[in-house]
């Protein structure tokens, strides 16, 4: 999480996708699991 380099807004967009797939693929285990 690099905010001083020029493509910060990139960076950041890109820690938001993350975040939603990690939340998806949590979702899909605990939808396995149970």
């Amino acid at each position: 999480m690099n905010y001083l380099h020029g493509s910060s807004a990139i960076d950041v967009s890109q820690m938001r996708v993350i975040s939603q797939i990690q939340i998806n693929l949590a979702g899909i285990n605990q939808e396995i699991t149970i």
